[in-house]
């Protein structure tokens, strides 16, 4: 909608695990590096955690990416269905085919036999599981058994967890001690700096096809204290920005637009601007109306594609 507007190339604030997007600079850098390292040492268990909208899924897809061509990924979108389905998904993705009801046991058998064979021909295996936070703590106890087994001799199977922080309080129970000694990567993804926000914005930007900035600095400060410096909601702010200044005719993003548009990105909430008090704010209640509208506008628009 904005995108020719703007001389973008293409929308660069979609929340989208595009690998593309992902800054080189900040907090994602150091914690790829560090999970990496982790996988090239042969580290059978690894952690990584961080608050809603913070990254994990972007740095996840980045880290396989960036596997060597002997690795195979199985990634586990969602662990509710326990530990049954985790092995299940795994067996299915290992060219392990069953008929009737499932036995973990034999199941287990059959996935290291499999990893056996692939480790032979050089290939290693890498179990992958987002919303880790969701695990509980019977099935984290499985799941190292299963490295456990799948691992006597040789490293054949890495376990990622990824997950919110709530992981860290399952892990202090007593029964998962052991599991806690075998974590041998920890790493956190933290909110992004001011800076980085900046560099986040500016990354993203190029990446959508535009050389020169787009917000002004006051704004991306803005930006930065409305997300907290979580990249999620950075999007989503930008993008609404975009939007706002789109249908106002803005080449430039200010603050104005920003607080705007951080009011719209949370539909329950609506924000109007206050009424002009003096010669200053009367001069500029013509652009201010203009905004007002805008802001209608753009509420509409959000709400279109919801």
């Amino acid at each position: 909608m904005y995108t020719h507007f703007y001389n973008l190339d293409k929308a660069p604030f979609e929340n989208t695990p595009d690998t593309a997007f992902l800054c080189p600079t900040g907090p994602h850098k150091a914690v790829l590096a560090s999970l990496t390292c982790g996988v090239r040492s042969e580290r059978e268990l690894l952690l990584v955690t961080g608050d809603v909208g913070t990254g994990k899924t972007i740095l996840i897809h980045a880290l396989v990416e960036n596997l060597a061509p002997d690795y195979f990924a199985v990634r586990i979108p969602n662990p509710l269905p326990g530990f049954s389905g985790i092995l299940y998904h795994l067996a299915q993705q290992l060219s392990i085919y069953t008929e009737g009801p499932v036995d973990a046991a034999d199941l287990g058998k059959k996935i290291r036999f499999r990893l056996d064979q692939a480790s032979k021909g050089g290939m290693k295996a890498m179990l992958v599981i987002d919303e880790a936070h969701l695990i509980e703590a019977p099935c984290l106890e499985r799941l190292k058994s299963l490295a456990d087994d799948v691992n006597r001799k040789k490293c054949r199977l890495q376990i990622l967890l990824a997950g919110q922080r709530e992981i860290l309080g399952v892990l202090k129970k007593p029964s998962l001690a052991p599991l806690q000694q075998k974590i041998a990567v920890r790493c956190n993804i933290e909110a992004m700096s001011l800076e980085e926000v900046r560099a986040y914005i500016a990354h993203r930007l190029r990446q959508a096809g535009r050389q020169t900035p787009l917000f002004d600095r006051r704004a991306e400060k803005r930006i930065w204290a409305k997300s907290g410096g979580a990249p999620r909601a950075v999007n989503r702010i930008c993008d609404n920005a975009l939007l706002a200044g789109y249908a106002v005719g803005a080449r430039k993003i200010g603050t104005s637009i920003v607080e705007q548009a951080a009011a719209a990105t949370d539909i329950s909430r609506t924000s109007s601007l206050r009424p002009p008090r003096n010669a200053s704010d009367r001069r500029n209640s013509g652009f201010k109306q203009t905004l007002t509208i805008a802001a209608a506008v753009l509420l509409i628009l959000i709400l279109l594609r919801v």
